[in-house]
């Protein structure tokens, strides 16, 4: 048999995590898309999905220690596409 760990996680309390997780996403987004509307890219939107992957693959690899200066990186092709 298998064992369960019950982390008193509901279904309910997943969706309701979830959705906080999300909105707090779509708004970094957005202001990720009005930075790069500010900046006067030509497609902002564009721009901002791109700094988006950039911000959670740094994240992300900083996390797991897999790029040094992840974030560094990040940044620095965030500038670029501003530019």
């Amino acid at each position: 048999m298998a064992h369960v760990v019950d982390v008193g996680l509901t279904k309910e309390r997943s969706r309701e995590k979830n959705a906080v997780i999300v909105g707090q996403q779509r708004w970094m987004l957005t202001l990720f898309a009005d930075l790069a509307e500010a900046a006067g890219v030509a497609e902002p939107r564009l721009v901002a999905d791109r700094i988006m992957l950039l911000h959670e693959g740094a994240l992300v690899t900083a996390g797991m220690g897999i790029v040094d200066d992840a974030f560094t990186h990040a940044a620095a092709s965030a500038a670029a596409l501003l530019a």
